[in-house]
């Protein structure tokens, strides 16, 4: 593996949390170019060590997150307001799936759940700004 995709692999290691493109470009201070940097994802994930999900903003308009391929999945809450993601701590669907797959016969072997809202601290931001 090349020195430019592993220290992609290391910045996705480290966020924790899915980032975009530009994000990455931002994160490694320009050593990269966005051209290396799609490559590198490219590569990252057809190898099998991220997986990637396609997120529409109303900000932001439609962005790919790339995120580390984990045994256990995550989902996502998306502030709509100041663009951060909150993970979930487990998955809500379980149950849900589990009868889909009964009732219908249908295996699930991959699943997405992004939830879009505003955040804690955004709406909190929000009612002080009203109350002023």
């Amino acid at each position: 593996m090349t020195k430019n995709r592993k220290e992609l692999l290391e910045l996705l290691i480290d966020e924790k949390l899915p980032l975009n493109a530009s994000q990455l470009y931002e994160k490694s201070r320009g050593e990269q170019d966005l051209a290396t940097i799609y490559r590198g994802l490219n590569y990252l994930e057809t190898e099998g060590y991220i997986i990637s999900f396609v997120f529409d903003c109303k900000d932001r308009g439609i962005e790919r997150y790339y995120n580390i391929k984990k045994e256990k999945h995550d989902h996502y809450m998306h502030c709509e307001r100041c663009h951060s993601f909150t993970v979930f701590s487990s998955c809500p669907l379980q149950t849900s799936l589990s009868k889909i797959e009964d009732l219908y016969g249908f295996v699930v072997e991959e699943h997405y759940l992004t939830l879009k809202g505003t955040c804690r601290n955004c709406t909190e931001k929000n009612e002080k700004d009203l109350n002023n």
